[in-house]
Protein backbone atom coordinates (compact mmCIF):
# COMPACT_ATOMS: atom_id res chain seq x y z
CA UNK A 1 0.00 0.00 0.00
CA UNK A 2 1.22 3.48 -0.81
CA UNK A 3 -0.07 6.75 0.54
CA UNK A 4 -1.06 9.49 -1.84
CA UNK A 5 -2.15 12.74 -0.24
CA UNK A 6 -4.84 14.59 -2.14
CA UNK A 7 -4.51 18.29 -2.77
CA UNK A 8 -7.38 19.29 -0.47
CA UNK A 9 -5.87 17.16 2.34
CA UNK A 10 -2.48 18.78 1.74
CA UNK A 11 -4.12 22.20 1.98
CA UNK A 12 -5.88 21.29 5.23
CA UNK A 13 -2.60 19.95 6.63
CA UNK A 14 -0.79 23.18 5.70
CA UNK A 15 -3.55 25.25 7.28
CA UNK A 16 -3.37 23.19 10.48
CA UNK A 17 0.39 23.66 10.70
CA UNK A 18 -0.04 27.42 10.19
CA UNK A 19 -2.74 27.47 12.89
CA UNK A 20 -0.56 25.67 15.43
CA UNK A 21 2.39 27.92 14.60
CA UNK A 22 0.30 31.08 14.85
CA UNK A 23 -2.11 30.31 17.67
CA UNK A 24 0.02 28.04 19.80
CA UNK A 25 3.73 27.26 19.64
CA UNK A 26 6.22 25.77 17.20
CA UNK A 27 6.30 22.75 19.52
CA UNK A 28 2.55 22.26 18.97
CA UNK A 29 3.10 22.26 15.23
CA UNK A 30 5.93 19.75 15.60
CA UNK A 31 3.78 17.47 17.78
CA UNK A 32 1.02 17.68 15.18
CA UNK A 33 3.46 16.73 12.40
CA UNK A 34 4.79 13.80 14.42
CA UNK A 35 1.29 12.56 15.19
CA UNK A 36 0.35 12.73 11.50
CA UNK A 37 3.49 10.76 10.64
CA UNK A 38 2.70 8.12 13.29
CA UNK A 39 -0.89 7.83 12.08
CA UNK A 40 0.19 7.37 8.47
CA UNK A 41 2.73 4.74 9.53
CA UNK A 42 0.05 2.91 11.54
CA UNK A 43 -2.23 2.91 8.50
CA UNK A 44 0.57 1.51 6.35
CA UNK A 45 1.33 -1.20 8.92
CA UNK A 46 -2.27 -2.35 9.28
CA UNK A 47 -4.68 -0.66 6.84
CA UNK A 48 -7.67 -2.81 7.81
CA UNK A 49 -7.42 -1.98 11.51
CA UNK A 50 -9.50 1.19 11.38
CA UNK A 51 -13.23 1.21 10.84
CA UNK A 52 -15.19 1.87 7.70
CA UNK A 53 -17.03 5.17 7.63
CA UNK A 54 -18.37 4.78 4.10
CA UNK A 55 -18.07 2.31 1.25
CA UNK A 56 -14.33 1.61 0.95
CA UNK A 57 -13.39 4.59 3.14
CA UNK A 58 -11.74 4.08 6.51
CA UNK A 59 -10.88 6.61 9.21
CA UNK A 60 -7.99 6.96 11.63
CA UNK A 61 -8.52 9.67 14.24
CA UNK A 62 -5.57 11.45 15.77
CA UNK A 63 -5.18 11.01 19.52
CA UNK A 64 -4.26 14.54 20.58
CA UNK A 65 -5.55 16.72 17.79
CA UNK A 66 -9.08 17.14 16.36
CA UNK A 67 -8.33 15.61 12.97
CA UNK A 68 -9.16 12.36 11.22
CA UNK A 69 -7.32 10.79 8.32
CA UNK A 70 -9.68 9.30 5.72
CA UNK A 71 -8.28 6.65 3.43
Amino acid sequence: MTIRIRSHAELEYSEAIAFYLGEHTPQSAERFEREIDRALEAILQNPLLYGLVDFNVRAKSLKHFPYTILY
